[in-house]
């Protein structure tokens, strides 16, 4: 059996960041599955460490939320 070089498919390039660009644009932030609502218990993390508000804070992980909006009502 031989196969014919028009025969094979070449994989598309970059079809992982094509996916999450199409994640992003057909769905609204809150239909995406990392979503959150409130980042309270992160907020609260972050007080508990008594970080200084001037600190650069790094929440690796966090998906789509409205955790700089609520650091930032903060003073932080």
């Amino acid at each position: 059996m031989t196969t014919k070089e028009s025969d094979c498919k070449v994989p598309e390039e970059n079809t992982l960041e094509k996916h999450w660009d199409i994640a992003y644009t057909k769905n609204t932030t809150q239909k995406l599955g990392w979503y959150e609502e409130s980042s309270k218990k992160t907020i609260d993390l972050i007080k508990a460490s008594e970080v200084a508000k001037d600190a650069r804070i790094l929440n690796v992980g966090v998906g789509s939320s409205k955790l700089i909006d609520e650091l930032i009502a903060d003073g932080y």
